[in-house]
Order: structure tokens, then C-alpha cells, then sequence
């Protein structure tokens, strides 16, 4: 009889896994949950709750070619919990010890936790998360501009998803070129990062599916492109930002390559006729130069100085000290690259 629930569990389980990523686990000491992976067409825990976890076993998982990893569907929010906790932990001491890889660490932490926000972007507690660690990485930056380089250059390494990656690269070169511009104090540059980094939370009403498809229908493309204002929806009364920043995440594609023509674009073209201002230049054209350097599963990445060229193309006869601005900090951003 026992051999008979046996199966029966075991043919039920599959539809009570959650797939997990393995990247999570290279931010845990102590499994929280088990986790489970399929072994010879059936699925058997291979870490079991509270064993460690570090790199040793993670390179185990993959030598043994566990790439895909699940937990039972009642226990994902201990994984989610238990990342979460890494990341107030590591924002709390940020600046104690080694800080760059404090902050290394923090800005993988955030991308995780961004894509869970992605999954309920209607969660207050994981929002909230992401915002007051996001605030800090932005404090620590303005005070380590010179971790601003390695950190950008290391995070391109670890090769988030694009949705993920792309918010926090384009936040960092946000803060960066607002800071060489010496027009604004900390406190704005940091609501601008956040500003920057939040802009995209709209993608959430995207099906995943769809973000990795080169060819959309119209419709769908449409979708994409409402994704401002979803963002400036589900954003507005629940963040302490301005009508002014939320203003910048509703335009925040006025020169993008989402728009129907890659040519000059004008003021009047953008949502409400509105005549845009330098920060949402910045941000969009970050945004743009982001998305371009970030590879996509239908094309490879563009190197930062042919990106410009597109920028140039798209800002430089209406924006033209900010396209010189933004040239000087890249020349000085990869100086020593």
C-alpha cells in the first residue's frame, strides 16, 4: 500500500512544483526549503531543507546537469523570504567590510527581487523592499563614484535576464552622468535613480513568454508599448516620488526604438504634447543605450560607442549639450577600459 501512495505522489507532484532559478541558491547558506530537480524522468529532492549551500554544491548541481530546479508550490515564498532577508542584511551593512563586494552581491539580490516583483508587482512588502535597498545602492554610489566602473562592469557579467538587467544598468549611468553634470544635489540625483530604476515595472502585464520573442504581432506590440503608463499606474501613491518624476516615466520612450521610426524625434511626438526637460532626456536615452548594450536572445549586444551613434542620430540637433554630455561621461566612464 505504501508503494501505491508513493506513486501517486510522485505522479502528482510535478503539479505542485514551482521552477526556481539556481542563481537564487548562490545567495543562500542553508536551503530553506527542499529543492527538487528531475533524476531518471521522475523528480527527487537533491538539496534537502536546512543542508548548506554554497559553491561547492551549487557546482555539484551543475556538473550532474541540474540546471532546472524546483520547489514544492506552498513553499516558494520561504525561498522568496529567505532572499529577501539576505538583502536587507547586505543593504544594512553595505558599507562595512569589503564594499565592493557588499555592494556586488546587493545589486544581484535587487535584480532577484525585481523579478519577483515582476511576478506580483501588487506586493507592498517586496516593492517597499526594492525600493529602500535600491535608495541605498544609490547613497553608496554617490559616495563611491570610483566603484561605479568595476560594479557597472561586473553586473554586465552575471548575466541577468534583460528585463531585469537592463533597469538597474541604465539607473547607474543615470547617476553617473547626473553627478559629472554637477546641476543637482544628492537628493535629486537619488529620486532620479529611482525614478530610472522603477520606470519599467509596467512590463509586469507582459506574458514572460513574450520578452524573449524578436517577431510581435501589432497588438501585442501596442501592449509594449502602454507599459509607461501601466508603470505610472501601479507606481502612483504607493512610492514617494513627484508628479514630475512620474511625468518622466510616462515619457520615458520619447526617443526609443519603440517607436514605429528609429529617426529625429520631436517634443510634440511625446504623450500630451509635452515639451520634455534635461532628466528625461538622460533617462531615456540611458534607457536606450542600456537596451542596446544588453544582448537579447534574437541579436547580440551593441558596443557602448556604436550606441552612440544612434543616440547622436536621435538627440543631437534638439538636445545638443546633452548629447555632448553624455559623450564626455562615457569617455571618462571606460577611461580605463
Amino acid at each position: 500500500m505504501d508503494n501505491v501512495y508513493n506513486l501517486l505522489d510522485q505522479a502528482q507532484l510535478p503539479l505542485n512544483l514551482t521552477a526556481i532559478s539556481i542563481r537564487e541558491l548562490f545567495f543562500m547558506n542553508v536551503a530553506p526549503c527542499d529543492i527538487y530537480g528531475p533524476e531518471d524522468e521522475v523528480f527527487k529532492i537533491i538539496v534537502p531543507k536546512g543542508s548548506y549551500v554554497n559553491k561547492r554544491v551549487i557546482k555539484s548541481l551543475l556538473t550532474e546537469g541540474h540546471i532546472h530546479l524546483f520547489v514544492k508550490n506552498e513553499s516558494r515564498k520561504e525561498m522568496i523570504v529567505s532572499l529577501q532577508n539576505n538583502l536587507t542584511q547586505l543593504t544594512r551593512s553595505l558599507s562595512i567590510g569589503n564594499s565592493f563586494e557588499k555592494a556586488k552581491s546587493q545589486m544581484n539580490l535587487l535584480s532577484i527581487n525585481m523579478g519577483h516583483l515582476y511576478q506580483d508587482p501588487i506586493n507592498d512588502e517586496t516593492l517597499q523592499l526594492q525600493y529602500l535597498c535600491s535608495k541605498s545602492l544609490a547613497y553608496f554610489l554617490m559616495k563611491n563614484l570610483d566603484l561605479l566602473e568595476p560594479l557597472y562592469s561586473d553586473f554586465i557579467e552575471q548575466k541577468h535576464h534583460y528585463v531585469l538587467m537592463q533597469p538597474l544598468i541604465s539607473s547607474i549611468l543615470v547617476l553617473g552622468i547626473l553627478k559629472q553634470s554637477g546641476h543637482y544635489n544628492d537628493q535629486e540625483i537619488e529620486n532620479l535613480f529611482i525614478t530610472s530604476y522603477f520606470k519599467d515595472i509596467g512590463m509586469s502585464i507582459i506574458p514572460p513568454e513574450k520578452y524573449d520573442q524578436e517577431e510581435l504581432t501589432e497588438e501585442e506590440k501596442k501592449l509594449l508599448l502602454k507599459h509607461t503608463n501601466y508603470s505610472v499606474s501601479i507606481l502612483k501613491g504607493r512610492l514617494p516620488l513627484l508628479p514630475s518624476h512620474f511625468n518622466i516615466i510616462k515619457n520615458h520612450h520619447a526617443f526609443s526604438m519603440l517607436n514605429s521610426e528609429v529617426n529625429k524625434m520631436t517634443p510634440s511626438m511625446l504623450n500630451g504634447g509635452d515639451i520634455i526637460g534635461f532628466e528625461t532626456v538622460i533617462i531615456s536615452v540611458m534607457d536606450i543605450i542600456a537596451a542596446m548594450i544588453t544582448p537579447r536572445p534574437y541579436r547580440d549586444s551593441t558596443k557602448i560607442f556604436e550606441s552612440l551613434d544612434l543616440v547622436r542620430n536621435l538627440i543631437s540637433d534638439q538636445y545638443p549639450a546633452e548629447f555632448r554630455l553624455i559623450v564626455s561621461f562615457f569617455k571618462n566612464f571606460f577611461l580605463n577600459r
